[in-house]
């Protein structure tokens, strides 16, 4: 229950004082390859720092998000690009 507590914390924290905060308390990679989790998970946090959500509002919440079809040793913006389309579909 702490993630939660700290997750809420800082989803209030933006919310309170306008600026962006891409908070993620859970998430599960399936890579093809086990040794490329490092690399992908990498990549993961950079592209949610560089997304662009377009007019999403200052909190975006994601319960379950899948991106197929990626190439194996995706780069950070490859990843940014396939989260802003997901987002704004």
């Amino acid at each position: 229950m702490a993630g939660m507590s700290a997750l809420s914390a800082a989803a209030r924290e933006a919310l309170r004082t306008g600026h962006r905060a891409r908070v993620v308390r859970h998430a599960r990679l399936r890579p093809a390859l086990a040794e490329d989790a490092t690399q992908m998970r990498m990549a993961l946090e950079d592209a949610l720092n560089t997304a662009d959500f377009g007019d999403c509002g200052r909190l975006v919440v994601v319960r379950r998000l899948r991106l197929h079809s990626l190439p194996r040793l995706a780069s950070a913006s490859v990843l940014a690009q396939a989260l802003a389309s997901r987002g704004r579909s």
